[in-house]
C-alpha cells in the first residue's frame, strides 16, 4: 500500500479515491443505433471525451434511455425528473456521484461550467473616483458599503437600471442575511453582500445599496418583518402590494416580497429557466456554491440539501422577481377572496 503521495505505510486516514464513470461499464449498452441525439446526450458525448478520451456509442445511449424510464417507473411519486434519477444511481463525473441523493435542481454539468468571478479591489476603485472627482456623496456612500465588505463586480452605470433581492436574517441564527444586486436589463450579478447583520443594519446596507445603483427597485422578503420595516422608513423605492377589502373597499398596504405555496415555486422555477437558457452572468462564489447543494427533496420541495444554505440564491430569486415590477414602478393589487 501507498499513502496518497505514493510514499510506502500509508497512514490510518490517508487514502485515495477512485471513480468509475457508468460508461466503463461494458454491459451498460444495446444494439441499434440512434437517428438522433438530444442535448444531454450531445453533453455526454462531449464530457467522455474530454475527460475521459472515450467515445460514447449510441448503444450506450440507447441503454441510458432505456434505464432512465425504468428508473422513472420505479421512483413515482418521488418527484425527480429520469435525467436526475439518473444521474443520482449512474453518475458520469466525480461530481454527480456526490451531489445530493435528492437530485439536484440545477442541472449541475452547468453549475460546474461557472467560474466564480472575483470582486473588484475597492481600493484601486476609490483611487480610480478621486482622480475622476466623482461627486463627495457618492465616495462616501461607496465607503460606507465597502467597510461592509459588499463584494463589487460592476461599478454603476448612470443609464442602467438596477434591481435588488434581499433575504434577511436575524443577525445571530445560522442563516445569513443576503443582499444581490443585478442590472435589471442584462441580468449580470453586479454586487453582493452575505454576512451577518442585524436587522436594522441590513436595511441601512440595503438602502445605501439602492441609492448606490440608481435608486434600484428593492425586493426584501418580509419573512422577518423588521427589515423592511426598517427599509421603509429610510428607502422608497421597494416592492409592496395594496390589500383591498371587498366589502369595506379600505386599502391595506403590504410591505415586502412573501415567498409563500403560491409564489415559491415561480421564483424558483424562472430563475432555473432563466440559468438553463444561459441569460444569466453569475459571478458570486457563494450562489455558485449553493447552487450545488440546492435540491428536491423526496417530498418535491426544492431548498438546500441537509446541513447547507440557500440564502444568497433566495436573494436572487427575490431579485429577478422584482424585474416584473420595475417597468415603470407600479403598485401592485391584491383583492380579498370571496
Amino acid at each position: 500500500y501507498t499513502d496518497s503521495t505514493g510514499n510506502p505505510n500509508p497512514k490510518p486516514l490517508d487514502y485515495r479515491t477512485y471513480f468509475y464513470p457508468w460508461i466503463d461499464n461494458p454491459e451498460y449498452t444495446l444494439p441499434g443505433e440512434l437517428s438522433e441525439k438530444t442535448a444531454d446526450e450531445l453533453k455526454i458525448i462531449e464530457v467522455a471525451k474530454r475527460i475521459y478520451g472515450v467515445n460514447v456509442t449510441d448503444g450506450q445511449l440507447m441503454w441510458r434511455r432505456w434505464k432512465m424510464t425504468e428508473l422513472k417507473k420505479s421512483q413515482e411519486g418521488v418527484g425527480l425528473t429520469a435525467d436526475q434519477l439518473f444521474k443520482q444511481e449512474y453518475p458520469l463525473t466525480v461530481q454527480e456521484a456526490f451531489q445530493s441523493g435528492a437530485g439536484s435542481v440545477f442541472d449541475q454539468s452547468k453549475v460546474g461550467e461557472l467560474v466564480a468571478v472575483d470582486p473588484l479591489d475597492t481600493n484601486k476603485l476609490l483611487l480610480e473616483f478621486e482622480q475622476n472627482k466623482t461627486p463627495p456623496e457618492t465616495i462616501e456612500r461607496f465607503k460606507l458599503l465597502a467597510h461592509k465588505e459588499i463584494w463589487f463586480w460592476e461599478m454603476p452605470d448612470p443609464a442602467k437600471k438596477y434591481i435588488i433581492g434581499v433575504d434577511p436574517s436575524d443577525g445571530e441564527g445560522a442563516d445569513y442575511g443576503v443582499i444581490d444586486v443585478w442590472d435589471r436589463d442584462s441580468l449580470v450579478q453586479v454586487a453582493q453582500f452575505y454576512g451577518k447583520a442585524r436587522p436594522d443594519e441590513l436595511a441601512e446596507i440595503t438602502a445605501e445599496m439602492g441609492k448606490f445603483y440608481n435608486n434600484a427597485f428593492v425586493g426584501v422578503e418580509n419573512n422577518m418583518l423588521s427589515t423592511i420595516l426598517f427599509l421603509s422608513k429610510i428607502y422608497d423605492n421597494y416592492y409592496f402590494t395594496n390589500k383591498i377589502d371587498e366589502k369595506t373597499l379600505k386599502r391595506t398596504k403590504k410591505i415586502g416580497w412573501s415567498t409563500n405555496t403560491k409564489t415559491r415555486d415561480v421564483m424558483i422555477d424562472d430563475f432555473v429557466i432563466a440559468f438553463d437558457e444561459e441569460i444569466l452572468t453569475i459571478r458570486s462564489k457563494i450562489t455558485i456554491k449553493e447552487m450545488k447543494v440546492f435540491v428536491k427533496k423526496e417530498s418535491g420541495k426544492r431548498e438546500h440539501a441537509d446541513g447547507k444554505h440557500d440564502d444568497a440564491l433566495f436573494a436572487g430569486f427575490i431579485a429577478l422577481q422584482m424585474r416584473k415590477f420595475d417597468r415603470p414602478r407600479v403598485r401592485v393589487f391584491e383583492q380579498k377572496p370571496f
